[in-house]
């Protein structure tokens, strides 16, 4: 019931009452707490991704709102540019998505403050919580421990180790590799080398092809390797792979031998025959030597001699004997490497 008010008693008591209306006039009040529908974002979402909608907790029904982000010195602003907030709205939006990496943070949190004004110009702040959470990001590189190895490096020879470089590296997030041909299917392109898929070990495969002297200009060597996710992200890195010369062993490839290799009792200076020597390396000198002979009675100490250009001479007759005797020749590379090979000749009276 409405308020009795006695507006005057006299002394006998008597009075009388009289009714009085008082009208409660509205005044704004200042906000009291604030609130935001999310306060969840992925990483590296892009400028403009919607956080959620701060929400001003008012007394006041119908109010309008002024909404800004503050610095810590309270001025009115971006505080580092990670957010950006609607003014008229309160929608909160990520404003630079370099800030938002997961990795990088520390408790995976990222704090902003926020000011809300009533049309009164009360305002109220809050600092908000927002949560940046874990995507999974796709390899950004890789790197080869080795790209130098000798040629004619042993099937199985270790070449180097390719880590790829992934923001989400972790136990749960393996990466897995592989060699790709040039269009881009997996496989070996040319079988010279092969790839651990779990551990990135590079290793030959073919070493004929790991032939310093049959090489293109410069014996460089490339392969293309994909690295690949969890998640299926992939990048593609083609390492070059650089072919030392080592210095190989000369061969000979043929002894020549005059006359069916049958010699009767010359003068000195007779030619027996000549060998043909190669080298794999390029330009390497070559010297030849005899090494052996199967002296019997009758020889001279060194019957037989090689010039430097593998021709051999007889340059001493036998003075008796007439049999077969066994010729060791050899040729030597400018490295000390050499190789030998027999012969024989036959004497007769």
């Amino acid at each position: 019931m409405p308020p009795d008010f006695r507006a005057a008693i006299d002394r006998g008591g008597l009075f009388v009452d009289k009714l009085f209306t008082m009208n409660v006039n509205d005044a704004n009040e200042a906000s009291t707490g604030i609130d935001i529908t999310s306060n969840i974002i992925p990483e590296n979402s892009p400028k403009n991704t919607v956080v959620g909608v701060v929400i001003p907790h008012d007394p006041d029904a119908g109010e309008v709102f002024h909404y800004a982000l503050i610095r810590n010195d309270d001025s009115v602003g971006l505080d580092d540019g990670t957010f950006a907030i609607t003014s008229d709205t309160g929608v909160l939006t990520g404003s630079d998505p370099s800030k938002l990496d997961y990795e990088t943070l520390h408790d995976k949190t990222i704090t902003t403050r926020v000011r809300v004004t009533d049309s009164a110009q009360h305002s109220i702040d809050r600092t908000l919580v927002i949560n940046v959470t874990d995507v999974n990001e796709p390899p950004t590189d890789a790197t080869l421990s080795n790209n130098i190895i000798p040629e004619n490096l042993a099937a199985g020879g270790l070449v180097g180790v390719v880590t790829g470089i992934d923001p989400d590296r972790r136990l749960d997030d393996p990466l897995h590799y592989a060699i790709i041909r040039s269009d881009g299917s997996v496989g070996l392109s040319d079988d010279t080398f092969a790839i651990n898929p779990d551990t990135g070990v590079i290793t030959v495969k073919d070493p004929s092809a790991l032939n310093f002297e049959t090489l293109p200009p410069g014996n460089i060597l490339s392969t293309q390797v994909r690295i690949t996710d969890s998640a299926q992200h992939s990048i593609d890195r083609t390492f070059f792979i650089n072919v030392t010369d080592v210095s190989e062993a000369p061969t000979i490839s043929e002894i020549d031998l005059e006359s069916e290799n049958v010699f009767s009792l010359a003068d000195s200076g007779t030619i027996i025959g000549s060998i043909v020597a190669t080298d794999p390396d390029r330009g390497d000198h070559l010297t030849y030597s005899i090494e052996g002979f199967d002296v019997g009675e009758g020889f001279p100490p060194d019957p037989v001699s090689i010039d430097q250009n593998g021709v051999i001479t007889l340059t001493g007759r036998p003075f008796s004997d007439t049999s077969d005797r066994t010729v060791t020749v050899r040729v030597t590379d400018s490295g000390g490497l050499f190789a030998d090979d027999n012969f024989q000749i036959h004497f007769k009276l």
